[in-house]
């Protein structure tokens, strides 16, 4: 009788313990369930804000260069990430994401009462750059949770707490306190100016004479000599009547700069036809693979812009300026300064094969792309241009040359 009880006992114990036990491991279990199911939700919302602020910084942009018929449309698409990254941001501790939700939340009010003042487009320019270097701190965050360097996990695994860091404690941002490397690259060999002349014959005062008085369509005995000058290690013979003048090269007689205010009344050519007669010229002139980059027609005028292309490569920062009078379709105004300062030959066949559709915000449309010379920040960066459009506007985007990041965006072609 004592060893039956005592038998019931000792059974009463051992299932005890074993339904204690089973219970301590789910327990355990269900807290497992639970911190991966909010692993995944940390994931999915980290890549949501890392790709919302690639989508705000270049809306921030479009919303730097846009005209006052698009200024609603570019505010409402950065309205519309900014809300989305305000959601995203809600999975994560409010103390250390307090920068990067207090930017948001900025964002969002700064888009929504934008109205496209000048200083409001500034403001825009400056915020996108700040939302471009968050961008790319949580890519690198995201970068470090997939290699498995920070840990999605504050609580650790089933059976053990992991020693890897929480990414959390990395996330938050403020400017300044990420080095982010800058895609600056040198676009040319050398220091090499003015190669278009190279290897060309000098030409004395009377042959340059007699081009600029051709050029102006002007008698020889009324054109006078402004003497012979220098600019940026080039010398060359200028001309002038009246208010006429022409600027040529002594070596090789190239026409570098004119001037010819002829009487332009009636309209009798058309646009098309003004820039087939400045494309003549710059050939005539011996300016050749040159690009058109704007046109600005006004009544009695046309003003046109151009590039030459070496190598593939469109030279942004060699443009040649002409304006055509529309009554005569005489040229009345060239100038190839930048043409003169900047233009090099020693750019040897390059392309560049990159996808930039990525990089772009999804409102742009994308008309071509081509590796461009251009002036960016007052440094002179090899890149790529992407000739894109958003509701009427043309906007050009300067993207840097591996296609990692957007370095300016503006609505007209620079031309200055």
């Amino acid at each position: 009788m004592k060893r039956r009880k005592l038998i019931r006992v000792v059974s009463f114990f051992t299932a005890l313990c074993a339904a204690l036990a089973f219970g301590g491991y789910s327990a355990q279990r269900a807290r497992a369930d639970y911190e991966k199911t909010l692993e995944k939700l940390r994931l999915t919302s980290l890549t949501s804000l890392c790709e919302y602020y690639r989508e705000i910084s270049g809306g921030l942009r479009l919303m730097s260069v846009s005209t006052a018929d698009s200024a609603q449309d570019s505010s409402a698409y950065v309205l519309s990430h900014a809300l989305g990254a305000v959601e995203a941001s809600a999975c994560f501790s409010g103390e250390k994401a307090k920068n990067i939700i207090g930017f948001t939340e900025k964002i969002y009010e700064f888009a929504e009462n934008f109205k496209g003042g000048e200083e409001e487009r500034s403001a825009a320019l400056s915020y996108s750059d700040y939302a471009s270097e968050i961008y790319y701190h949580l890519s690198g965050i995201s970068a470090a949770v997939l290699s498995g360097e920070y840990s999605l996990s504050e609580h650790g695994e089933l059976f053990g707490k992991n020693d890897k860091p929480y990414f959390e404690d990395f996330l938050d941002y403020s400017d300044g306190a990420e080095d982010l490397p800058s895609p600056a690259a040198s676009a040319y060999k050398g220091e090499k100016r003015a190669a278009f002349l190279d290897g060309k014959q000098s030409v004395t005062e009377k042959t340059a004479r007699e081009k600029a008085a051709k050029l102006l369509k002007i008698d020889l005995v009324l054109l006078r000599y402004g003497g012979k000058d220098e600019e940026n290690g080039i010398e060359f013979h200028s001309f002038y009547h009246s208010d006429a003048s022409a600027v040529i090269s002594e070596k090789g007689g190239m026409l570098l700069r004119l001037v010819n205010p002829l009487p332009c009344g009636k309209s009798d050519y058309t646009e098309l036809q003004a820039r087939e007669n400045a494309e003549k010229f710059l050939e005539t002139c011996g300016y050749s693979g040159m690009k058109l980059l704007t046109v600005d027609c006004g009544e009695t005028e046309c003003g046109f812009v151009f590039a030459p292309e070496v190598g593939e490569v469109l030279l942004l920062t060699s443009k040649v300026r002409i304006s055509v009078c529309l009554a005569s379709g005489e040229i009345v105004y060239f100038d190839a300064s930048e043409y003169l300062r900047n233009f090099r030959t020693d750019f040897e066949n390059y392309s560049i094969e990159t996808d930039i559709g990525f990089i772009l915000p999804d409102g742009l449309t994308v008309d071509y792309s081509t590796p461009c010379l251009a002036e960016i920040k007052g440094e002179e960066q090899l890149c790529i241009l992407a000739v894109c459009r958003f509701g009427s506007d043309m906007v050009y985007v300067f993207i840097d040359k591996d296609g990692r990041k957007i370095l300016d965006m503006r609505i007209d072609m620079p031309t200055d």
